[in-house]
């Protein structure tokens, strides 16, 4: 396989590490600590310890460990330990201090699915041979290339590296696309608004599904003859879906459902504001190919320009260029890596 040039997997490491008797320590708390640690207990692996940044340890417990300080663990067990960040972060702090750990140990970072649990392992290569090829032979530079060798082979083997290697700016990455001072912007996962002025534009159509987002969005950015607002969820049909509500960035139609909202299509919002996109942005939180669908019409016949979250599900990488390039054989694709641990800011950027 061309695109995986790391031979252990990330689990495999970790398990290697224990039976060689080497120190495990891991870094931070929460749903990601979770994940690891019952990978551990499964194999049985006691851990030599967890700590947290120093303003965040107040004596707690977490899993039966005692939270600790970077420099406790250090004094415990000395600096010769394999180091297990478990916590996402964009911070450029934050960022900076697992770079700084990075160098003073071995480093991994294991890929945890954010909506489905899934061992990125041969079999699943294998598996994908044929997708994978064609999304990386229809990349449209050679730096979309390392990119996504560096997102395959991080998402294997979980080091650190492959997250910095081949980052870029978004801010500066949207001008790949040559946005003009007039275009007609769909930012469909619109958040409380947040990018919703990232790029200049005539008119706005701002998509959010979660109510209390919706709310904050509508302070932020009233609705106008330039700016309508739509508390919906984009999906490939219109109806109603079940929803988990979580009042920020990850209210999804995945994870436990809490409530029942509206959904509708790009389609439809096209056929009803008879505002014609120029450029779409979609964070749908796993539901971007289903957006896609939902708006083959208006993509065929208008080939907007996108910026389309390829991070949510492992087969994002690959099926989205798939679904690109079956509306329009044309579309230039190209892949960006922003600053973020882990690869939570995976982007795709298509003209």
């Amino acid at each position: 396989m061309f695109y995986l040039s790391e031979s252990i997997s990330c689990w495999e490491n970790i398990k290697q590490t224990a039976r060689n008797g080497k120190p495990i320590a891991l870094y931070g708390t929460g749903n990601g600590a979770d994940k690891i640690i019952d990978f551990c207990e499964k194999h049985n692996i006691r851990l030599a310890g967890i700590f947290v940044s120093d303003k965040f340890c107040r004596e707690q417990v977490f899993r039966g460990y005692k939270v600790e300080t970077y420099k406790e663990i250090v004094q415990k067990i000395g600096k010769d330990f394999l180091l297990i960040i478990a916590f996402a972060s964009e911070l450029p702090e934050v960022l900076q201090r697992f770079q700084d750990l990075s160098k003073a140990h071995t480093t991994l970072v294991p890929h945890l699915g954010l909506y489905k649990d899934e061992n990125l392992d041969e079999d699943w290569f294998a598996k994908h041979q044929e997708e994978l090829q064609y999304a990386y032979d229809n990349l449209a530079d050679d730096w979309s290339k390392k990119v996504f060798l560096d997102m395959l082979n991080y998402k294997f083997s979980g080091k650190i590296h492959y997250l910095f290697d081949h980052v870029t700016q978004r801010q500066d990455d949207l001008q790949l696309l040559d946005l003009k001072q007039d275009e007609i912007y769909y930012d469909l996962g619109a958040y409380t608004g947040d990018t919703a002025e990232e790029v200049p534009a005539k008119a706005r159509v701002l998509v959010e599904a979660d109510y209390k987002n919706f709310g904050k969005l509508q302070n932020n950015l009233p609705k106008s003859d330039n700016n309508i607002l739509i508390n919906a969820a984009i999906w490939k049909e219109e109806g109603h879906i079940q929803f988990s509500s979580q009042s920020g960035r990850a209210a999804s139609i995945y994870g436990a459902k809490s409530s029942t909202i509206t959904c509708t299509t790009i389609d439809k919002i096209v056929e009803k504001t008879k505002l014609i996109p120029t450029y779409i942005k979609m964070d749908l939180e796993g539901a971007e190919k289903e957006a896609l669908a939902g708006g083959t019409n208006a993509i065929q016949q208008y080939k907007p320009k996108m910026l389309i979250a390829g991070y949510h599900f492992n087969e994002d990488i690959f099926d989205i260029p798939l679904l690109l390039h079956q509306l329009n054989p044309n579309y230039q694709i190209y892949l960006r890596k922003h600053p973020y641990v882990p690869d939570w800011e995976i982007n795709f950027f298509v003209k």
